[in-house]
């Protein structure tokens, strides 16, 4: 069976030995995959292995790690980096990425998303000090040892 750009394996279908199958142009086959949202997350720690998590202020019943959604265009490190820059006003180089989080389809209508966590390494009392939330984003910022 053919796989990739010129079949659909969801219309792939065995008829006894033989096989039936819809070859589609690569726009077409492209067109027919799921889709899903991205995200970028930093997981920022203090020396002593506390966490920074942030209040959004659209939410009350939650903190999250600071970060965003992928803009078209925008890698998952420029995004991660942007994100924290606006959350927080501070400049990080993301690390590795220890971790991606998956969130299913949302009962609201949000499509399934993949969350790209990044290590967004120390942050010293100095850069501490220079954190200044962004007005529309969050409400407050905190370290947290769970």
């Amino acid at each position: 069976m053919t796989t990739g750009c010129c079949s659909n394996s969801s219309t792939n279908a065995v008829l006894g030995s033989e096989r039936s199958q819809t070859h589609l142009l690569p726009s077409e086959y492209y067109a027919s995959l799921p889709r899903h949202i991205a995200g970028a997350g930093a997981i920022i720690h203090d020396a002593a292995g506390s966490i920074l998590l942030v209040h959004p202020s659209c939410r009350t019943d939650t903190w999250e790690i600071p970060g965003g959604g992928l803009d078209v265009g925008e890698s998952p490190p420029q995004a991660v980096r942007r994100g924290v820059q606006e959350e927080l006003g501070i400049d990080i180089t993301p690390g590795r990425v220890p971790g991606v989080d998956w969130v299913p389809e949302q009962a609201d209508g949000r499509p399934p998303r993949a969350n790209y966590l990044f290590d967004g390494r120390l942050i010293t009392r100095g850069n501490q000090t220079r954190i200044h939330l962004g007005p529309d984003e969050l409400t407050a910022w905190q370290l947290t040892i769970e």
